[in-house]
């Protein structure tokens, strides 16, 4: 479990920077204390189910990027062992596509209004 809360940490903290949120602000429109969101972030603690559904309201998110850890990780054969190794391009490319769906569910929110 200390993976999963690591890399959903991680991941939560690169998604509130692309959003431009501080914890502060993040934390505020969740409805938890800054001190809980770091310690969401650094992997300590995990979110509950309502703080889960706030944070993809907030940060406009499915849960499935909220999960996303790909980008932390690839899993690559050496003999017969697996072992994890971090790919930054992966990140790199994550970033440009979430950016994307961000953008584009903009534009469909924005015709939907017209």
């Amino acid at each position: 479990m200390n993976d999963i809360k690591n890399y959903f940490g991680k991941n939560l903290k690169k998604i509130r920077r692309m959003r431009g949120f501080s914890q502060e602000v993040l934390a505020e429109k969740i409805g938890i204390y800054r001190r809980q969101l770091t310690r969401i972030e650094t992997g300590k603690s995990f979110p509950s189910f309502s703080t889960l559904d706030n944070l993809c309201e907030a940060l406009e998110v499915s849960p499935t990027v909220l999960f996303d850890f790909s980008d932390f990780y690839e899993v690559k054969k050496n003999g017969t062992n697996n072992e994890l190794f971090y790919v930054a391009q992966k990140r790199q490319n994550n970033v440009i596509v979430l950016k994307e769906r961000l953008s584009q569910k903009r534009i469909d929110e924005q015709n939907a209004q017209n």
